[in-house]
Parts: C-alpha cells; sequence; structure tokens
C-alpha cells in the first residue's frame, strides 16, 4: 500500500468516524471487549523464560556460595591445625607420639593451603 492509498484510508475513517461517533465508539468497546474475552479463555502454550533465566543465574550463584562455604572450611581447620602445632611445639621437648602428630599436622597443613592455592588461583581466573 503506498503512502497515498493510506492517506486516502484514513481520511476516510476520520470522516466515518465524525459522521458517526456512538457507533465507533461502540466498535471500540466491542473489540476490547472480545480482546478480553479471548485472553481470559483461550489458553495458550505457557513458556517460563523468566524462570529459565533465573535458573541460568542462580547456578555459579550456588557454586559461588558452596565455593565460599568449603573455603571457610578448610580455613577453619587450617587454624585449628595450627594452633595444635603450636602448642604440641611449645613444650622443651616432645615425645615420640607428638613427633607423629606434628608430622601429620604438617602434612594436612600442606595439603590445605594446595588447596586453597588452587582455589584463589581459579578465583584469580574468573575475574580476569
Amino acid at each position: 500500500m503506498s503512502f497515498k492509498h493510506a492517506r486516502r484510508l484514513v481520511s476516510y475513517l476520520r470522516t466515518w468516524m465524525k459522521s458517526r461517533p456512538k457507533l465507533a465508539l461502540c466498535t471500540m468497546l466491542a473489540a476490547i471487549t472480545v480482546s478480553v474475552g479471548y485472553v481470559l479463555t483461550v489458553p495458550r502454550e505457557r513458556t517460563s523464560p523468566a524462570r529459565q533465566n533465573i535458573d541460568e543465574v542462580s547456578a555459579p550463584v550456588a557454586e559461588g556460595l558452596s565455593g565460599i562455604a568449603a573455603t571457610a572450611a578448610m580455613l577453619g581447620e587450617l587454624f585449628e591445625l595450627q594452633a595444635m602445632v603450636r602448642a604440641v611445639s611449645a613444650g622443651d621437648t616432645l615425645a615420640e607420639a607428638d613427633s607423629l602428630l606434628l608430622i601429620e599436622a604438617l602434612g594436612r597443613m600442606d595439603e590445605l593451603e594446595k588447596r586453597l592455592g588452587k582455589a584463589d588461583k581459579k578465583t584469580n581466573d574468573h575475574e580476569d
């Protein structure tokens, strides 16, 4: 439809609406009523893109929170081991059992520090 024809159609509709205002109003109200009736009665397929987006966003957040909890647990264990090592090594002499306990604690501390270092490196890689 060309611009000329569109202008002619708009002019005709304007003239028709001015000459029959009640009919034009009733036609508009009927169209609105039919629209509302259609929306309320005809079932449609429902998709939930908002829910899908929430799941996509919440997965990394949940992963991050579980990572924070795991890191906090490792740090707590590391602090406990450090306190135990300080307490055991504070004495003048060490018994054989104390030496074995210290070796185990220091080995576990090294393991925890390596895991924390890997977690920190992984976090820093994501920030870049």
